[in-house]
């Protein structure tokens, strides 16, 4: 669902994983061996504390935050005042992307 916001909102991305599974893989270096599979929520949420929620939330396989933050950024639909983010999404090109929008990263 898509909400429409008069104004602006200062904003917050983060991520998490979790997992609970264990995958099969195989690799030459080696051999036979487990691995935990991963899946990554991705969300973007209003740092407001009147009305926190989200403002886009992806689930993704296991991947870098700093990679999904173009197409987390391209799907919002509101005025964002200020981006709040970890050090995992800390780019050049990423703080361009925010300020790109009209935010302050």
């Amino acid at each position: 669902m898509i909400m429409n916001l008069q104004g602006t909102v200062n904003a917050a991305a983060d991520s998490l994983s979790t997992t609970n599974m264990y995958n099969r893989w195989y690799t030459v270096k080696y051999g036979e061996g487990d691995r935990r599979q991963y899946i990554k929520l991705h969300a973007i949420v209003t740092a407001d504390t009147d009305m926190p929620f989200f403002i886009y939330a992806k689930v993704t396989d296991e991947g870098t935050d700093a990679a999904e933050l173009m197409d987390m950024i391209s799907n919002v639909d509101v005025n964002v005042g200020e981006m709040y983010l970890d050090k995992g999404y800390l780019s050049r090109a990423n703080a361009q992307l925010i300020a790109d929008i009209g935010a302050v990263p």
